[in-house]
């Protein structure tokens, strides 16, 4: 005797609305960025969050990437933390630098730098080269 097994599977769109999420498996997401206007190179920065710190050094122009992954919900920041000296000291700004990680796959960080030295006189703290 044979039998026949047939299978019937059924499929339902799924909503974010409809997963529950315990605290530690939310979707973490990437910092990253681009430079631009730099040619010297000794450009560090460092994201900060809620649970850990990571420091990147910065020698060309061009993408850059953290390895850490922010989780949802948490805060981060990142900064400057020395400017460009070799061969020239350049300054540097940065924009979208911090912010509350939500539910995007990731963040994009934008530094522009260009060719004025750094004042002593007039230099921000927060903006690094006080190396």
């Amino acid at each position: 005797m044979k039998k026949i097994i047939i299978f019937c599977f059924a499929s339902l769109p799924a909503y974010s609305a409809d997963f529950i999420f315990a605290n530690g498996f939310e979707t973490p997401s990437m910092i990253s960025g681009s430079v631009s206007g730099m040619f010297s190179s000794g450009l560090s920065v460092t994201l900060k969050s809620e649970i850990t710190t990571e420091f990147l050094v910065i020698n060309s122009n061009g993408a850059f990437s953290f390895n850490y992954v922010v989780p949802d919900g948490d805060s981060w920041d990142v900064e400057i933390s020395t400017l460009p000296d070799n061969s020239q000291q350049q300054s540097c700004s940065i924009t979208n630098n911090q912010g509350v990680m939500n539910v995007t796959p990731s963040v994009s960080v934008t530094i522009v730098c260009d060719t004025t030295a750094w004042n002593w006189d007039e230099m921000n703290w927060g903006q690094g080269g006080w190396n």
